[in-house]
């Protein structure tokens, strides 16, 4: 049995690849199955996951500095990079209208390809070294009607992790999914229906998407942190009847969209190798991790480090125009890249910073600027 899902997952795998469309720059990093990625019930295609890191790169390289995003992600060793510009941006689920900015980021190298996706957390008794989540890579179930799905669905269920149903940008965790079955298996069911009220009550189940004798529609409700209802109603319904148990779930406006399976694909992201640390290792984190005095401000020298690293590369290969607004010339000798910082860092904060290339002394310094009605004044030397 083992040998033929092995055989068919071949199978399956060679296809996709020989039709898939040529790989994405931005997903160089990314497993070739990814769909999106989970932050905690919130899910994000992978279409918003590129719209939104196509829109932090251009913003890094082409607009103005003294914007919150994107802001500088400092645990480059989070995603086992070294030497490396991380930057975050927010991600916005697709049905908000609203462009309010929750805690979800993507993150980007400056190169604009994805690195992941973080849930931020800005609580200030939280410990500042875990003050985010990394955001779990999920893949959908094949299509039903594809002829090697039921094989390739047993596949992917023992292979990997199956974390509920996808409903548009939401997710309905195994936990409801496991309550409404155990719920059908109880022979008292019918009973309990009776006694049931409101919408809690299953309704006929009246669509063309599922085929069953007396098909019943549940509409879950969202559970608070101690996992009792919280009186709001999830938007999607729960497909079942008593005979053959859970259909499959439906969402949308008029509830005519099947939702999807999702699974977690985290043991396909790519994981370096582990190489022992050295003393000479320890010395570099310590060093990155020190602080940099700068007009009353502390940076981490790490930080400071990375963008004059940026700024060396784009030197060697030829300052030309690419219609980015970096290097910024002062007083026709001076090269400034304004350097981002940490979304923590970026509140209200009138001073912007830079790493300086002198055309005369050919070293780098740091450099600052004020605000001063809402425009930054000529940058001076730390």
């Amino acid at each position: 049995m083992l040998l033929k899902l092995s055989l068919v997952f071949t199978i399956f795998w060679l296809y996709h690849c020989v039709t898939s469309k040529k790989i994405p720059f931005s997903d160089f990093f990314l497993p070739l199955s990814i769909d999106g990625y989970l932050c905690g019930e919130n899910l994000y295609n992978i279409l918003s996951i590129r719209d939104a890191a196509t829109k932090a790169h251009r913003s890094f390289l082409f607009e103005s500095p003294p914007s919150k995003f994107p802001a500088y992600f400092e645990d480059w060793s989070t995603f086992s990079v070294v030497d490396e510009i991380f930057l975050t941006w927010p991600l916005i689920l697709s049905d908000r209208s609203s462009s309010t900015i929750g805690r979800d980021r993507v993150v980007i190298n400056s190169k604009g390809q994805i690195m992941g996706a973080i849930t931020v957390n800005f609580d200030e008794t939280v410990n500042s070294a875990s003050n985010y989540k990394k955001c779990t890579p999920i893949s959908f179930n094949p299509s039903p009607e594809e002829n090697l799905s039921a094989d390739l669905d047993l596949f992917w269920s023992k292979e990997y992790p199956t974390m509920g149903y996808g409903c548009g940008p939401y997710l309905l965790p195994n936990l409801e999914i496991d309550r409404l079955r155990i719920f059908i298996s109880n022979r008292h069911l019918k009973r309990q229906v009776q006694y049931m009220r409101g919408t809690d009550q299953p309704r006929e189940y009246t669509g063309n998407l599922f085929n069953g004798d007396k098909l019943l529609a549940y509409n879950p409700y969202k559970k608070n942190e101690l996992g009792s209802a919280s009186g709001q109603s999830m938007p999607c319904r729960i497909i079942f009847n008593l005979s053959e148990g859970i259909k499959g779930v439906i969402y949308g406006a008029n509830l005519d969209t099947k939702c999807q399976k999702v699974f977690d694909i985290s043991k396909l992201v790519y994981d370096p190798p582990q190489i022992p640390v050295t003393i000479t290792d320890y010395e570099k984190m310590e060093e990155k991790n020190r602080e940099y005095s700068c007009a009353n401000e502390m940076l981490r020298l790490g930080l400071v480090l990375n963008f004059i690293n940026f700024a060396k590369a784009q030197i060697s290969r030829g300052l030309v125009d690419d219609g980015s607004q970096y290097p910024i010339l002062q007083d026709s000798n001076l090269l400034l890249w304004p350097i981002r910082l940490p979304e923590k860092l970026n509140d209200n904060l009138p001073i912007i910073f830079a790493v300086g290339y002198s055309l005369n002394d050919k070293k780098f310094e740091v450099y600052y600027s004020l605000l001063l009605l809402d425009k930054y004044i000529k940058y001076t030397k730390c």
